[in-house]
């Protein structure tokens, strides 16, 4: 008889991991002063995070990817 392998579920930071994209704890600390400092000036969710892509892109991050980016943003604003 063939052995089965038994499913389980995998947690959410083994899938993030394999799918490339990772916030890390650092990542999101730095957001989240970003955000405080550009909300407080009167910017807008769309020009935040247009901001904040555009600084990924300068300073090569690639860690996580610009929708994450975008997604963590919103979720904090």
């Amino acid at each position: 008889m063939e052995k089965r392998i038994e499913i389980t579920e995998v947690p959410d930071e083994f899938l993030e991991l394999i799918a490339g994209g990772v916030l890390s704890v650092g990542d999101k600390d730095q957001m989240n002063r970003y955000v405080n400092w550009f909300k407080g000036r009167g910017y807008n969710l769309s020009e935040t995070q247009g901001y904040w892509v555009e600084h990924m892109n300068k300073n090569h991050i690639t860690s996580y990817t610009e929708e994450e980016a975008r997604e963590y943003i919103a979720s904090i604003w």
